[in-house]
């Protein structure tokens, strides 16, 4: 198998990283982290020949490993979860793949109430898409109950990663569930799977449907 050619991209946190670095130190950066997610660390002589001028300045956003290559941690961090995630896709298809769902059961958690802002720090749509896939498998039968109504439940596992994906509205994300489900007398098999849709369909919105791969 050929080398992956995609790894989740923040542009919020790359934005909020390279605030102070002017265009051309910024234009060096990113080439510098997009070589490594090609080739792994880069070599020292690499590293300084691609900064060039303004090495002092990047060199603060890489570690050295044993054998004086250049790294960037957070880069580093997201490419091993990428491999991971592959590595389950791969191992799933291995052993047949999963069942159809219940396509009506799945369009029914797509209603939502409109205005809902996506966050900063929303992931591949496809990877979203997977992990709803995922979750609704599961069916975590240990969980608590949140929201203002106590009636969205989630795993103590689903709450993190929903701290994780959303870190600055995960509370109002639960919340807008609760009171939803409430006020209409909706029923999710998946809580935590149905916030994933909710932020797709934000994401399609805020895009209009118009992704490209980056």
């Amino acid at each position: 198998m050929g080398k992956d050619p995609a790894v989740l991209f923040y542009p919020a946190d790359f934005l909020t990283g390279v605030m102070l670095m002017d265009y051309d130190s910024r234009g060096r950066y990113i080439t510098l982290l997009s070589l490594q997610q090609q080739i792994g660390a880069i070599k020292e002589k690499d590293f300084k020949r691609i900064s060039g001028e303004k090495f002092e300045e990047i060199a603060e956003k890489f570690e050295q490993d044993s054998k004086g290559n250049y790294f960037n941690r957070r880069m580093k961090e997201e490419m091993n979860k990428r491999k991971k995630f592959t590595e389950s896709r791969r191992s799933n298809g291995s052993k047949g793949g999963r069942p159809r769902k219940d396509m009506d059961k799945q369009e029914e958690s797509y209603e939502k109430p409109s205005g809902f802002h996506m966050g900063n720090h929303m992931g591949n749509e496809n990877e979203i898409e997977n992990e709803i896939e995922n979750e609704n498998e599961k069916c975590n039968d240990v969980s608590l109950k949140y929201g203002e109504f106590k009636n969205v439940k989630l795993s103590e596992e689903e709450l993190e990663k929903l701290k994780e994906r959303f870190p600055y509205d995960w509370q109002e994300r639960i919340e807008r569930l609760s009171s939803y489900m409430s006020s209409k007398g909706k029923r999710y098999k998946n809580h935590y799977a149905t916030i994933l849709n909710w932020a797709r369909k934000d994401q399609q919105k805020e895009s209009g449907n118009d992704f490209l791969d980056l």
